[in-house]
């Protein structure tokens, strides 16, 4: 959209606010066109102004100035927003991922786990965040804690799969191998899940061949 389109818009939405200078949708529209024209200080303050005094802030709001936030690196503000969009969606699990990646990024690496372990004892059906915290736990060689994530995760062949990556990273390969055997196998396995299975058995296979 070129700058003459948002001539002709920007006056319409201002002339919106004079009569209701609460107006979401256009306070929305102009920290819209603030963004793509540089000018991210103005948007943050019409996006400020969209929340402030509402019980319940507009998720599309909260996300914009998370995102703002992020782009900025001012940690504190994106926390302060995604833990209001956590209250208002408690369910939403990319809230609580991107949560948890904020943690990772500035070093809070406790607190990255123990949010998504969190979310869990709430909401224990996500296989997203099950994934993510076994492979947290993964990366922090914790092994045992990777695999009882998986163990109480739906079982899924992507669960199995990911269980099978686990067990091969750690070099557990004789339990891996009958594992990804068997999603190989599995007519009710999608093709991508059953082609990573192929291609992590014929990886171990190699392996154990050098």
């Amino acid at each position: 959209m070129g700058r003459e389109d948002y001539t002709q818009a920007k006056p319409l939405l201002e002339d919106v606010l004079k009569s209701d200078p609460n107006n979401e949708e256009a306070l929305v529209g102009l920290a819209t066109i603030a963004i793509n024209t540089g000018e991210i200080d103005r948007a943050k303050e019409l996006l400020k102004g969209a929340v402030t005094g509402q019980s319940k802030p507009s998720v599309a709001v909260l996300s914009m100035l998370t995102n703002l936030s992020l782009q900025e690196n001012d940690v504190a503000a994106a926390e302060g927003y995604l833990k209001q969009l956590a209250e208002i969606d408690p369910a939403n699990d990319q809230v609580v991922l991107q949560l948890s990646n904020l943690y990772l990024a500035s070093g809070r690496q406790q607190e990255a786990p123990a949010v998504l372990a969190g979310f869990l004892e709430k909401h224990p059906d996500s296989l997203t965040v099950h994934s993510r915290l076994a492979e947290l736990n993964l990366a922090q060689g914790k092994v045992d804690e990777a695999l009882a994530v998986l163990d109480k995760a739906p079982d899924t062949p992507q669960t199995r799969l990911m269980r099978a990556s686990v067990l091969t990273q750690a070099g557990k390969v004789d339990e891996a191998i009958p594992a990804l055997k068997a999603l190989a196998a599995d007519a009710n396995a999608d093709r991508k899940t059953s082609t990573s299975a192929r291609i992590g058995l014929a990886n171990i296979y190699i392996q154990q061949n050098m």
